[in-house]
């Protein structure tokens, strides 16, 4: 990529990010930083994925990636014709 990416993030992982730069940049404590709802070790976590891979760290690896358990599309769609079929009201969200 070129000099700039863009990293699409919710608001969630921009507020941590905040916050784990104020750790890096030692204006808060470990501690402190664990106000925002996650763990001492999570911060931890946080602020070594942060000093690895930038600010793209604090983004869920699994983001964008369809589940593990999803229901494959042929049987989702066996399924709802059958459904459909049985109840004539049903409708499909």
């Amino acid at each position: 990529m070129t000099g700039k990416d863009i990293i699409r993030m919710s608001l969630k992982d921009l507020k941590r990010l905040k916050v784990i730069q104020e750790v890096i940049d030692r204006h808060i404590t470990q501690k402190e930083a664990a106000s925002i709802g996650l763990s001492e070790r999570q911060i931890r976590r946080l602020l070594r994925a942060v000093r690895e891979e930038g600010d793209r760290g604090v983004i869920h690896k699994a983001r964008g990636r369809s589940s593990n358990r999803r229901m494959p599309e042929k049987v989702k769609s066996k399924a709802i014709r059958l459904y459909k079929r049985k109840y004539r009201g049903f409708a499909e969200f």
